[in-house]
C-alpha cells in the first residue's frame, strides 16, 4: 500500500488546451492502482480501499472503462509471482503460494 499511495495516487492530470482546463485520465496509473488495492485486500491488508478505486475508475470521463477493470487481472498474477520470488528469496518461504492458486 505504500508504494500505491506514493506512485498511484493521482487520477488525471490537468492539462491546457486551446486556453481550457482539460482532465486527462492517467489510465495506466488507474490500472496499477487497482491492481495493487486487489493484492492489498486478497492479504488483508485494512488500508485497501478496492471499491474506491473501482469507483474512481468508472468516473473517469474518457476512458475505456471495459477495458480498465479487465486489465489489472492480467496484472496481478504476473506482480504475485514476482513478489513470491522476492518473499521467498528474502525469507525462504512464501505466504503469497496460496494467493496464486486463487
Amino acid at each position: 500500500m505504500a508504494l500505491a499511495e506514493k506512485r498511484y495516487s493521482s487520477t488525471a492530470r490537468i492539462e491546457y488546451i486551446e486556453g481550457k482546463r482539460v482532465r486527462i485520465p492517467l489510465t495506466e496509473d488507474l490500472i496499477a492502482r487497482l491492481t495493487l488495492e486487489t493484492i492489498a485486500e486478497r492479504m488483508g491488508d485494512p488500508r485497501a480501499n478496492l471499491a474506491k478505486w473501482r469507483k474512481e475508475i468508472e468516473n473517469q470521463d474518457g476512458l475505456d472503462i471495459e477495458n480498465a477493470l479487465q486489465r489489472p487481472a492480467a496484472f496481478r498474477k504476473d506482480w504475485l509471482i514476482e513478489m513470491r520470488n522476492i518473499q521467498r528469496s528474502i525469507t525462504g518461504s512464501s505466504q503469497l503460494e496460496g494467493m496464486l492458486d486463487a
